[in-house]
């Protein structure tokens, strides 16, 4: 086999639509880790809501990684270790929430299982609570409650204001954060420094692997970094289309086990 590793982002990629890994995804995955591809999860969310689908994988079994926070945080499955951590700088949190209270969103971030926020009933919040698994904890000053390394914050709302916002924020925080959609309605947020592509650059040097020898497959905006640095970047159908002109290769849904029929034809 010419690849060596393998990126992969979660929602709207490697789950389904009801956030599902497939049978026939899985066994596909089983099949290409038995024959020594290893496996990298890339996603924006919070590491402890990627675990799930890392001990279905079995990733530590097959030497596998999680990317996560956008690749704010990389960890390795097979030794339990955390490789690398870039947290925001704690001075612009400030920043971030004056942006949210102007535009009336909730803003959040994470530790550990949990989810911290001013807005715990807001149905964004509550969505991605339930996504990732975590315990939503109320605090009354978010600024100020904050005392621990920020991996990333989200702005969370409706599609088509948080749009308008992010038009804003990015040109005015460029050079200092990092901020894209992972889905419409969740507006990342993380340190300058951090994506996808930077991340899997990180892990290429870990690992002793090429780039060349990396295929990386997502369906967002914040997959396109990763897209353009593999030797291989391969967008779903699903992705918009702004997405699948960076790929190299288009494969078939997320519902459609587009990630089965790209680790058959590798």
């Amino acid at each position: 086999m010419k690849y060596k590793l393998i990126a992969i982002d979660l929602d709207g990629t490697l789950t389904n639509q009801r956030k599902e890994v497939t049978p026939r995804t899985l066994d596909a995955l089983m099949l290409a880790q038995e024959q020594g591809l290893r496996l990298v999860i890339a996603s924006g969310r919070p590491t402890h809501g990627v675990l799930p689908i890392a001990e279905l994988l079995q990733l530590s079994h097959h030497g596998g990684f999680l990317l996560s926070y956008n690749g704010a945080e990389i960890y390795d499955c097979q030794t339990g270790k955390m490789i690398y951590r870039q947290p925001i700088d704690p001075s612009f949190l400030p920043t971030i929430y004056q942006y949210a209270r102007d535009y009336h969103f909730a803003v959040e971030t994470f530790k550990d299982n949990l989810a911290i926020t001013e807005q715990p009933d807001d149905p964004y919040i509550q969505r991605q609570a339930r996504i990732n698994r975590l315990t939503i904890t109320k605090v009354t000053d978010w600024v100020g409650e904050i005392d621990f390394p920020v991996m990333k914050c989200l702005i969370v709302g409706e599609p088509e204001r948080l749009e308008q916002l992010e038009q804003v924020m990015r040109p005015e925080m460029e050079g200092k954060l990092n901020i894209c959609r992972s889905e419409s309605y969740f507006l990342e947020i993380v340190d300058k420094d951090v994506d996808k592509a930077s991340a899997l650059s990180r892990l290429l040097d870990y690992t002793h692997c090429k780039r060349e020898e990396l295929v990386a497959v997502g369906d967002s905006y914040n997959d396109i970094s990763m897209i353009r640095f593999a030797g291989l970047g391969v967008a779903m159908a699903n992705a918009p289309e702004i997405v699948r002109q960076h790929a190299d290769d288009i494969t078939r849904s997320n519902d459609d086990d587009g990630v089965a029929d790209l680790i058959l034809r590798l």
